[in-house]
């Protein structure tokens, strides 16, 4: 879904991703040979709705949350990133040519320069939640 870095090489930068399973990937790397996973629990299902994935690079902790919720974690060994990446939203950045597109609807992104409170990730997704909740109801038509 988002991929921020070097298309030149792997083990680079940051991305978030879902798998053919519906579980969701965030990955970060150094630009040597040093990548970090972090996997959702839970699959999720696209077709019953948007979701809010967020991820969260916090001192020695990667945190995953979905839908406002701490989903998963784990202690992250990288301690340094480039800051010179592209960003790429909707697919990957296309190493080798498989750009690995998103087939689904992206309806923000919000990059942060600082880590995000849990608190912070559940009023932004009450928010966003209340704001599509709204604007979907002027979308439904009735017989």
């Amino acid at each position: 879904m988002l991929s921020w870095n070097d298309p030149k090489g792997n083990h680079n930068g940051i991305q978030i991703a879902v798998n053919g399973d519906g579980k969701i990937i965030g990955r970060i790397g150094d630009g040597g040979n040093n990548e970090e996973d972090i996997y959702s629990t839970n699959s999720i299902d696209g077709e019953k709705g948007w979701h809010q994935i967020v991820l969260v690079r916090k001192e020695s902790d990667l945190l995953l949350y979905i839908d406002g919720k701490i989903d998963n974690r784990r202690q992250q060994l990288i301690s340094k990133l480039e800051k010179s990446y592209k960003l790429y939203l909707g697919r990957d950045c296309g190493v080798n040519k498989n750009y690995n597109y998103f087939a689904g609807k992206i309806a923000e992104v919000h990059i942060y320069n600082y880590a995000l409170s849990e608190k912070e990730i559940e009023n932004n997704y009450q928010k966003d939640f209340n704001f599509l909740s709204e604007q979907m109801s002027f979308r439904v038509s009735k017989r």
